[in-house]
């Protein structure tokens, strides 16, 4: 039987590189939309006669963004991996 040996540098190597520096380039994004989805969830709710479909639909992306923000910073401890809640 042949093992397929991998060297250091190899090519799947710099792919995780990769895929580790896009993950950790994500960061300041994903904490920019949580912020600006929390703003204007809570403009949506203090507004009045604002349609309520598109209030729920505000209020609920902001909530998924905040899942999404502590799953990501969770991810980044080593706590759990990445999924969404």
């Amino acid at each position: 039987m042949s093992e397929i040996l991998e060297f250091p540098g190899s090519p799947s190597d710099r792919l995780e590189e990769l895929h580790a520096e896009a993950f950790r380039d994500l960061e300041h994004h994903i904490s920019d939309c949580a912020t600006m989805s929390g703003i204007a969830a809570e403009l949506a709710v203090n507004t009045t006669g604002i349609r309520e479909d598109l209030s729920f639909a505000v209020c609920h992306l902001s909530e998924m963004l905040s899942n999404l923000k502590k799953a990501y910073y969770a991810a980044c401890d080593g706590a759990m991996p990445l999924h969404f809640v």
